[in-house]
Formats: structure tokens, C-alpha cells, sequence
């Protein structure tokens, strides 16, 4: 938490300092926030995971119609819930999970890169790569007791993957005058990450984010009033 805190800190600074040059008529600059629904498409028992992701994006106007976008997820987790528990190869720990279910989280570094285009109005349709780097995966036992829930952590980083790589597709509608975007997005991994479990385990996530504009007013201001200083 002390980690996710430091990196969202992080970026806001870095919006705050560099917002206003990184925005212009032809530049959109600033942070994604969202939340996603991911599983994992072999295991057909678990249920969605619901986590809140946070980056930087930057879009880059073609023209009136066409568009580039740019998003470096710093905040980003995959997983699936609601998982069958599995051995743990220790008498007291199977003995005390034996009812409960496991959630997998596995967190990430990310690049996506998306064209877009625009349909009518300010309606947006995307598609483009993904790839993201693994920083760690865990899987968290949880059973429900008389006394609370009782809740045990294993690290599984080294049987996932190091990167996936995969398609993200979506819309987005851009609200006129303040820049501000609101976004679905859909992604569809092509990598196992989980090799040495049966079948193909790969990544899917139902994404909503919004992306805020940082500094685009005040970019758009100092340009406009250099345009009236230059022509007085």
C-alpha cells in the first residue's frame, strides 16, 4: 500500500510539474484512473477481480479524426477471484483452507498504445497493443471463521510469466471544452501465464477509466495570450 501510495503520488507531481507543456491543440497530457474486472480464461470456476488501476497517458492529435494514445500504467492488476484452493503441502494450513478459496493477484507495469478514431461527435473507437511487465503475483487463501476471516499469502512469482502481451480494444467519449475522457476498454492477452498449470491461462480484463487533463487550460490560456500579444 506504502508502494502504491508513493508511485500515485509520484505521478500527480509529475502531472503537476509537466502538465502544462505537455498540453497544447495537438498534445493531451495527464493521468487514467479506472477500475477493472480481470479473470483468467482457464479457470472456469473463479470470478471477476475488481481493482483500481492509475497511470499516465498522452494523446497525440493527427487530425480531426485520427489519434494517438499512449498509456503508462504504474498502478495495474490482473488476477481472478473465487479460486479452488489447492494443496499447500503443510498439514496445518491444508487442514485450515480446506473450505476456503483463493483470490490471485498479480500485479504489473504497463505500456498501451492505441489508435483511435473518431466516429461522430466526440465518440472514440480504439484498438492497439499491450504490454506489461510482472513485478510480483501472489495467491491469498482466505476461509471464514466464528472469529473473522483468516487469511494466508503465497508468493507464486516465479511460476507466472515476466511479461504478456495482448490486444486492447474499446470506446471512449471526449467531453467538450474541459478535455476530460471517459473510457471501456476490453483486453485480450495472448500469453499463458501460468504455463505449468493445465490448459491456457491467460489474462482478460473489462476496464472503465477516465483521463484527466492536467494543466490544458492553463496551456491553452498562455498560447491564446501569446496570439493576442503577437498580433497588438
Amino acid at each position: 500500500m506504502l508502494a502504491y501510495s508513493t508511485i500515485a503520488k509520484s505521478q500527480v507531481i509529475i502531472s503537476l510539474l509537466f502538465g502544462d507543456k505537455l498540453n497544447s491543440e495537438k498534445l493531451s497530457f495527464g493521468l487514467s484512473v479506472g477500475n477493472s474486472w480481470s479473470h483468467l480464461s482457464n479457470y472456469k470456476t473463479s470470478s471477476s477481480l475488481s481493482t483500481i488501476n492509475l497511470g499516465l497517458y498522452l494523446t497525440l492529435k493527427m487530425n480531426e479524426r485520427f489519434f494517438l494514445q499512449f498509456d503508462a500504467m504504474a498502478k495495474y492488476r490482473l488476477g481472478s477471484r473465487e479460486l479452488p484452493v489447492y494443496p499447500l503441502h503443510d498439514e496445518a494450513l491444508d487442514t485450515l483452507f480446506a473450505t476456503g478459496h483463493v483470490e490471485r493477484e498479480i500485479n504489473y507495469l504497463g505500456l498501451v498504445t492505441t489508435a483511435q478514431y473518431r466516429v461522430f461527435n466526440y465518440f472514440n473507437v480504439e484498438v492497439g497493443p499491450q504490454i506489461i511487465l510482472r513485478t510480483k503475483a501472489n495467491d491469498i487463501f482466505y476461509t471464514d471463521r466464528n472469529d473473522g476471516t483468516l487469511k494466508f499469502e503465497k508468493n507464486i512469482s516465479s511460476s507466472a510469466t515476466r511479461f504478456d502481451i495482448g490486444a486492447m480494444t474499446g470506446i471512449s467519449y471526449q467531453i467538450k471544452g474541459n478535455g476530460i475522457k471517459i473510457g471501456v476498454r476490453y483486453y485480450f492477452g495472448f500469453i499463458d501465464i501460468f504455463p505449468q498449470d493445465p490448459g491456457s491461462n491467460t489474462n482478460r480484463s473489462f476496464q472503465v477509466a477516465g483521463y484527466i487533463p492536467v494543466g490544458r487550460k492553463k496551456a491553452l490560456a498562455n498560447k491564446q495570450q501569446s496570439s493576442n500579444g503577437a498580433v497588438n
